[in-house]
């Protein structure tokens, strides 16, 4: 009789017993074959096609679930797969391409869309293959048929074309009409294709889907290699996963493999074609195995470095120093070449293969007897596989948190690991590393010469009278005055205080020393770090051995074949980040000192952020709309404007800025004879000179940059105008009758911006341009239609654009944002729903507080005017979060679950948040042009009350105007208790409020 063995483990003794010997999870009839040496055992894969190019399907059922996607990754990685195509997916958009990542592959998925459950495709392809997708033949039509088409090229051989297909038992036999359009595209090509997918034509019978896929086959000169059942159960087999090809030749074998992934076997076929030889990624780091801060600290003690006092040349004394320095960080941490190994489930351990093992002697078992016992047993062990995958996982997370000792890089690097975000390995394809980071290099390297170039031709194309001869800065007077910007001498204090505040977690330049190094290193370095940073001061020189960078090209979005898509970061000495560091506390000490900086440039200052930047931007569009004017919004884009700087107009403008000579001459020093090289991986390129720009990852970098645009600001002569960094906007506000007069004051003031910028060899992109229309329903109606003219480019109006990161309408509703917020954060919140299981509840709440609060509160004092229906939204996402955290189902009461966590309803969140901005307007900790929108009553009224220490709180004649900060800000002031208004730390009033709110 047999055992039911139905998700009970009681029942595992019992099933048991049938089997021989005493291991702990015989499968039936064996012994333990405690001696295998196995890796993988969900396929049974031959090994006779070892050097052929190898590409497989299976119908996965779900690669949403974590555990398949384990088996998944072992299978693929452990079998050396080239291709590997699956059906039924069943992802949808609450899956990122990050977190089903396999290293080494790159993903091409098609998803069945919205509301439309089940389905999907996917394909992973080793990353030494040049892929296209054919956009043109891929498809889901609306019988839910799917096909996804590849053109691959490997090497020096032929391209031919993979598709990937997946038919549901519900859709009618006319998607063979859709696959012979597709196909009949395809072949035009003249290159060779492989269909390869679940079609749900049991070739293993005689009916009307057999004969019609038969006939697919017969008319376009295709041969089906699959001749085994493909799905076997207890209730019969069926072949209906098939592998197609229009060159039978190009097949070196063909079979069907054993999985127990799913209830589908997988297919797969080897091509007569050589794979790709695969060169090993190397990376070079400074192995840190035998480093011991005591001992490294002890033997660089010994070092000379008083020596460097015997040099007359600073740049001598900086390479001395390196050099005494680095010898003895060798012989503690030397710099090594290290070959990367990719371990795809660290956490399988022998137990659960032996237990995988056992899982498939039962599957094969029931194939072979179609006995229901051994199905049972074989359902059983195939849920005992997943379970132990799912706790070993659990078990090796945790265990790793808690060797972190509480140390927050290392804990981020765990919750990366398990939440991935973005793939760093996203270069475009190249067998040629080298070749490929001088590709980068040089693209890099030429952004500046082209803009300037691309400046010149537009002011001679659109006649603008531009002078771009700019003359070398005047000499000025070596006598010191008290309005002159000089470099002071520094101590050693400030100089070890700049040290210890350096971050831990920052790559190291080409020197690999890293800050963590340089602090193990004070007792003994720093006295002479202070005499070389001083020196570098008396010299007016930034030492050549700090002008290299090393760039590490990072993928902003979009195809990684494109140079356009990457941003590089450079890398720089940790030596020149310490004096950089301690130039820029004096830079902008001068500069706030002397109020040089355009009052609205809000980007790289302290007590700016974009939040007030939006803030006031957006309280002055309200304002115009209380007062029934329209408002239109130009935001400009700049392309590629810290890559474009002129170093002879940055040198003007520092001097306009009143500095020294002796500063001058530094920072000219500074800008001067820099050079970079890109590294991929352990591929260097060539080093180049670096003839414009600034580099983007210095510390002096953003204020030069800002110092560069500072008088743009002042350009327009109409507009208003406000910058955060190189994202600037202009906006005038007017009558609707005023309308054409406006128009034409706009497009003045931007023919003077498009000026300046030529002139500044900056360019503005007239496509990226947008423009917003912002006023009350009925007079944007009364509005004509419009455009603003941008370098001869007409721009019309959009009904929403993202300023800074946030999403501005027509009426300032922010319906918009706030549904696009709700959907990220629920994104996020389920990808952290799947891992939960991981992580501890602080961990968990450190997750959620980082990936989805800071997304839901960014500039909330910005939207929080926004509607009930709004915050509505936004509260459902805060439950869904509090239900992850305490394991709540989907209709249990969350209320008292979000007091026992503390945390405030999104309402009052909102508050909270408004009220702390208003405390720090009241007590000067935001920009002036945010603190002077509130006065006191007293100021204003010029007489004492009861209540002269309370805001006098504006007029608004329209309910537009009390949604500005400047009123609601100001009336919520005045309605909080005098004794937490008067706290002056920005901590306390918070911390004491949201008590008050909780309560």
């Amino acid at each position: 009789m047999a055992v039911q063995v139905v998700g009970k483990r009681s029942g595992f003794s019992k099933l048991t017993s049938r089997g021989k010997g005493r291991n702990p999870h015989p499968g039936p009839n064996s012994t333990s074959n405690s001696s295998s040496t196995s890796t993988n055992t969900n396929i049974s894969f031959p090994c006779n096609t070892k050097s052929n190019i190898r590409i497989a399907h299976l119908n996965i059922r779900s690669l949403k679930s974590r555990e398949h996607f384990t088996l998944l990754k072992d299978s693929v990685v452990s079998n050396n797969f080239d291709i590997f195509t699956i059906s039924e997916t069943w992802l949808d958009s609450s899956v990122n391409n990050e977190s089903i990542h396999i290293p080494g592959y790159t993903l091409y998925r098609q998803d069945r869309g919205p509301h439309k459950p089940g389905g999907g495709l996917c394909v992973y392809i080793k990353k030494n293959y040049k892929v296209s997708s054919l956009e043109n033949v891929s498809s889901v039509s609306d019988n839910n048929f799917q096909q996804l088409w590849l053109k691959v090229q490997s090497r020096c051989y032929k391209s031919f074309v993979i598709c990937t297909v997946y038919r549901p038992p519900s859709t009618p036999l006319n998607f063979i009409d859709d696959l012979a359009n597709s196909l009949t595209e395809s072949l035009l090509s003249g290159l060779d294709v492989i269909i390869l997918g679940d079609l749900n034509c049991n070739l293993l019978q005689d009916n009307a889907e057999s004969r019609a896929l038969n006939d697919f086959c017969s008319t376009f000169n295709l041969t089906q290699l699959i001749n085994k059942p493909t799905r076997a159960t207890e209730n019969g087999e069926s072949l209906i996963d098939v592998v197609m090809t229009t060159n039978e030749k190009l097949i070196a074998s063909n079979d069907v493999l054993m999985s127990t992934i799913s209830d589908h076997n997988l297919v797969y076929i080897s091509l007569k074609l050589k794979k790709p030889r695969i060169k090993p990624c190397y990376v070079t780091i400074r192995s840190y195995t035998n480093y011991s801060a005591d001992n490294f600290l002890r033997d660089l003690s010994y070092a000379p470095f008083h020596i460097i006092s015997l040099f007359d040349d600073f740049n001598d004394q900086v390479d001395v120093f390196n050099e005494l320095f680095l010898e003895v960080l060798s012989q503690h941490a030397p710099v090594k070449r290290v070959k990367i190994r990719s371990k795809p489930n660290p956490f399988i351990t022998p137990e659960i293969r032996q237990l995988m093992r056992t899982r498939d002697q039962w599957r094969k078992l029931a194939g072979k007897t179609n006995d229901p016992f051994h199905w049972n047993g074989y359902r059983f062990f195939r849920q005992e596989v997943k379970r132990e995958i799912r706790v070993a996982e659990k078990v090796h997370v945790r265990t790793q948190i808690l060797d972190s000792n509480g140390n927050s890089n290392s804990i981020w690097k765990i919750i990366n690991r398990c939440l991935p975000r973005k793939q760093q390995d996203s270069f475009m394809a190249s067998e040629d590393p080298t070749g490929l980071a001088n590709e980068l290099n040089d693209f890099f390297i030429s952004v500046g010469s082209i803009t300037a170039q691309k400046a010149r031709d537009l002011s001679l194309h659109h006649g603008l009278n531009v002078n771009l001869d700019v003359p070398t800065p005047l000499h000025i007077s070596t006598d010191v005055s008290p309005e002159l910007f000089v470099l002071h001498q520094v101590t050693e204090n400030q100089v070890e205080r700049v040290i210890r505040s350096l971050p831990s977690n920052k790559a190291p330049g080409m020197d690999k020393i890293s800050s963590r190094i340089l602090k193990d290193s004070l007792p003994s370095t720093l006295t002479t770090i202070t005499h070389i940073v001083n020196n570098s001061f008396v010299t007016n020189t930034f030492a050549r051995a700090w002008k290299t960078a090393e760039v590490t090209p990072i993928l902003k979005c979009g195809n990684p074949d494109v140079p356009n898509n990457y941003r590089p970061i450079s890398l720089l000495p940790i030596v020149s980040k310490v004096t950089e560091r301690l130039v820029h506390g004096q830079l902008m000490e001068h500069l706030i000192r002397n109020n040089k900086l355009a009052a609205h440039q809000s980007g790289n200052r302290k007590l700016h952020s974009t939040e007030t930047a939006l803030l006031y931007v957006t309280d002055q569009l309200l304002q115009a709309m209380d007062n029934k004017k329209v408002s239109i919004m130009v935001l400009l884009d700049m392309s590629k404007a810290f890559d474009s700087i002129r170093h002879d107009i940055l040198l003007s403008k520092l001097q306009n800025l009143d500095f020294s000579q002796g500063a001058l001459n530094w920072f000219q020093s500074y800008l001067s004879n820099r050079q970079q090289c890109v590294r991929i991986g352990d591929a260097v390129s060539k080093v180049l000179p670096l003839e414009f720009g600034v580099p983007q990852g210095s510390i002096l970098g953003p204020v030069l940059f800002t110092i560069y645009v500072n008088d743009l600001l002042s350009v327009p002569k109409r507009c208003l105008s406000a910058s955060y960094v190189d994202d600037c906007k202009l906006y005038l506000s007017f009558s609707p009758a005023e309308l054409p007069t406006s128009i034409l004051a706009l497009n003045e003031d931007l023919t003077r911006i498009s000026q300046w910028c030529c002139k500044n060899s900056l360019l503005i992109n007239p496509d990226k341009t947008k423009v917003l229309a912002v006023g009350l329903p009925q007079l944007l109606k009364k509005l004509s239609s419009f455009s603003i003219t941008l370098f001869d480019k007409e721009i019309t109006p959009v009904p929403v654009v993202k300023d800074l990161g946030v999403l501005l309408d027509t009426h300032l509703s922010y319906n918009q944002h706030i549904t696009e917020i709700a959907s990220k954060c629920l994104f996020k919140l389920y990808q952290i729903n799947r891992i939960k299981h991981l992580l501890d509840r602080k961990t968990l709440l450190l997750v959620i507080n980082s990936f989805v609060f800071s997304k839901l509160q960014y500039c909330s004092t910005v939207w929080s005017n926004t509607s009930s229906s709004n915050i509505d939204k936004l509260q459902k996402v805060q439950n869904f979060a509090g239900r992850i955290i305490l394991g709540l189902r989907k209709y249990d009461h969350i209320s008292d679950g979000l007091r026992s966590l503390k945390w405030l309803p999104i309402r009052e969140k909102l508050i909270l948040n408004d009220a702390t901005m208003m405390h720090k307007c009241i007590n000067k900790l935001v920009p002036d042009y945010l603190a002077d929108m509130f006065k006191s009553r007293s100021q204003v009224h010029n007489r004492q009350t009861r209540s002269s220490g309370a805001l006098d709180i504006p007029l608004c004649r329209l309910s537009t105007g009390q949604r500005s900060f400047a009123f609601r800000g100001a009336k919520l002031w005045n309605s909080l208790n005098d004794n937490i208004k008067s706290l002056k730390c920005p901590r306390n009033f918070r911390r004491h409020l949201a008590n008050v709110l909780l309560s």
